[in-house]
Formats: structure tokens, C-alpha cells, sequence
């Protein structure tokens, strides 16, 4: 993708984000986080409940780390699910992320959405810009014209 050299991972325990990185200040943070509360655990799979329930890691504690991170007026780009959209934007506001853009996934255009995508600002003014959905597959099953742009174009985010 062209960032060689320009990224570096790492592999901490975010919670910890003050001590390994004091200071630091990004342009922008990505998370996918798990989705889910403790209290819905479905698999018998530890590592499948880790990533997809909050059992080490919770969105506020996320929120924090992104707040934490961002420089001024820098964005924080999550995704998660549409029942979870009422605290998302609550607790971001509390830590100063404006929530300035919002689009909601669709796994086809029959069917609900089982994603949200949320773009905050670190403290950003008010007003929420809301895009077209998103659908995933089309009615045959295959993926929609706008996920092939995406994936063929390298454009996630954009």
C-alpha cells in the first residue's frame, strides 16, 4: 500500500497507551473493536469471545485511548453495531469526539444494518453528516458495485 516506513505496530495492552506511548500525538486512530457486551457470550471459543465481546476491552476504554492519542481536530474512525449507536456517540462526547459522520452497512439492501461506520473529530464542533448505505451483496449474492470500487481502489475511509 505504499506505507512501507511510514507505519509501525505494536503490540500493547491499549489501556496501557499513556505509558507506551507518553506524549505522542497521531493523525488519526482506526478501531474495529469487539462488538459485543460480556453479558451475550454465544461461543464456546475463548479466542472468538475475546474478539467479539468486550471481555478485555470495553468501547469507552477505546474512546479514551483515541482521545488520549489524537492530536486536535483528528479524526477517529470506528465500526461497530447500530444498537450500540446511542453510546458510542454519548461516550465519545463525554472524552471530546465529535461524531461528524455516520453510514450504516447493510449486508444487502433487503435487510437491516448490522454495521455502523463512525467518523469523530477530537474536539470538533457539532453537526453530523450522514452517508448513503452501504450494501454489502447484491440481490444475486455477489458484492455490490460500491464494494468492488472500494476494494479495488484501496479506498476504505475515504
Amino acid at each position: 500500500n505504499g506505507l512501507e516506513g511510514r507505519i509501525e505496530f505494536l503490540h500493547h495492552d491499549i489501556k496501557s497507551i499513556a505509558e507506551i506511548l507518553p506524549g505522542h500525538s497521531y493523525d488519526f486512530v482506526i478501531s474495529n473493536p469487539p462488538y459485543y457486551k460480556v453479558d451475550t457470550l454465544a461461543s464456546p471459543n475463548n479466542q472468538k469471545n475475546i474478539a467479539r465481546h468486550e471481555m478485555l476491552i470495553n468501547h469507552k476504554e477505546i474512546l479514551e485511548a483515541a482521545a488520549y492519542l489524537l492530536k486536535q481536530k483528528k479524526p477517529f474512525y470506528m465500526i461497530n453495531k447500530p444498537e450500540r449507536l446511542v453510546e458510542l456517540i454519548e461516550d465519545g462526547r463525554k472524552l471530546g469526539l465529535e461524531p461528524k459522520e455516520i453510514q450504516f452497512v447493510h449486508p444487502n439492501a433487503s435487510k437491516p444494518p448490522n454495521l455502523v461506520l463512525l467518523k469523530y473529530v477530537k474536539g470538533g464542533k457539532a453537526g453530523l453528516k450522514y452517508h448513503p448505505p452501504l450494501f454489502v451483496y447484491d440481490k444475486n449474492g455477489g458484492y455490490t458495485q460500491q464494494i468492488k470500487y472500494i476494494y479495488e481502489n484501496d479506498c476504505i475511509g475515504e
